[in-house]
């Protein structure tokens, strides 16, 4: 009884994953192709779906995910998942750069920092996770202002200024790179910071830094549930791009 029972919930796993990946209603004979199931089978677990709040059926037959789904995204994208999955990103990153990486989160008129890895250069910036920090400070508090409405109600020339750059006029000798992470939704979920002594933020480091976190804020926002194509990252923009000295977006 227990494998039947096992086998019965990877195959109705399967199509939620299958509704999932249509990103649009499905028919019974679509949905057990896409599980290859029989349709007995299918309509049997479509039921028991439903039931849960899984999966809802549509005046015309059609079957799409149901809003159960969406609780179980909304509850995943405020746990500390969303810290475990961030975190080898910005693994990622330090190795790459050299330079301190946070996810930093908005609370009312501050930013936290809620998970991050350290440069293991000497000098380095630092900041404690957990600790209240203004909003109006660094390139991550200016995002997550930018972006407080999420992703639908953000306007193009703000995702034209990301990466978003802040290069020593905030905290005096402190270069910042950031760039938000959206969820289901478009929610923004927060931003992903990297930061370090303005001395090393040179035009090719903040060149590759950029081009860093245009992959990495498209590969975490589509992992978290969002769409990356809000970004529609134009490359060559960054190469046509001037840099001026000191300026706070680039």
């Amino acid at each position: 009884m227990a494998e039947k029972g096992a086998a019965a919930v990877d195959r109705a796993l399967s199509i939620v994953s299958a509704l999932g990946d249509a990103r649009r209603p499905l028919s019974l004979s679509e949905t057990a192709a896409a599980t290859r199931l029989y349709k007995s089978t299918a309509l049997r677990l479509l039921a028991s779906l439903i039931r849960a709040g899984f999966v809802t059926q549509d005046g015309d037959g059609r079957y799409r995910l149901g809003s159960s789904i969406y609780r179980l995204a909304s509850a995943y994208e405020h746990s500390a998942a969303v810290a475990d999955e961030v975190r080898p990103a910005l693994q990622r990153i330090v190795d790459e750069t050299g330079e301190s990486a946070g996810f930093f989160t908005r609370e009312g008129n501050e930013r936290l920092c809620i998970v991050r890895v350290d440069s293991p250069n000497p000098l380095r910036h630092h900041i404690e996770v957990g600790v209240p920090r203004p909003l109006h400070l660094g390139a991550a508090g200016r995002v997550l202002t930018l972006f407080e409405k999420g992703a639908g109600e953000a306007k193009h020339r703000d995702f034209a200024a990301l990466p978003l750059v802040v290069l020593g006029t905030d905290v005096p000798d402190i270069a910042s790179v950031a760039v938000p992470l959206f969820g289901l939704s478009g929610r923004t979920l927060g931003a992903i910071s990297v930061s370090g002594p303005l001395s090393r933020f040179d035009r090719s480091s903040v060149a590759k830094i950029k081009l860093l976190l245009q992959d990495v804020a498209s590969a975490m926002t589509d992992r978290l549930g969002g769409d990356s194509d809000v970004f529609s990252w134009p490359r060559r923009r960054s190469k046509r791009k001037t840099y001026p000295a000191k300026s706070k977006r680039l």
